[in-house]
């Protein structure tokens, strides 16, 4: 049973921003929440499954970055191999939504596997 009110017209829309080394788990929350949620109600943007062949990445992000209503972040501590837009997608997203009435689009999640040396 969805949680979300089923009247909803406009699904919530979730960009999840990750490296590419933390894919599967990227996937794993993007399949979770529409199991979840239904597909109806909540649009998760995930670069490999999102950006049709050929499409303009930079753009396509920025889009879905100025529509999204969250961002979840998956920062896992993993050696990158491929170049991190996390930072960069973090920045933009809290650039296209300005604070209003002390409201503003949410990152909602980070996790981190990393350990600090004490």
């Amino acid at each position: 049973m969805n949680t979300l009110d089923s009247t909803r017209k406009n699904p919530l829309n979730i960009f999840v921003s990750y490296a590419h080394e933390d894919q599967d788990i990227a996937l794993t929350i993007q399949n979770m929440l529409q199991d979840t949620f239904g597909v109806a109600l909540c649009k998760v943007f995930i670069d490999t499954r999102s950006i049709p062949l050929g499409g303009d990445i930079k753009q396509t992000i920025m889009e879905e970055l100025r529509t999204a209503h969250t961002m979840i972040v998956v920062a896992t501590g993993v050696a990158r191999t491929s170049h991190d837009w996390t930072g960069w997608e973090l920045g933009a997203f809290q650039m296209s939504h300005p604070e209003s009435d002390g409201i503003r689009g949410k990152v909602i999640a980070s996790a981190s596997t990393r350990r600090r040396n004490l």
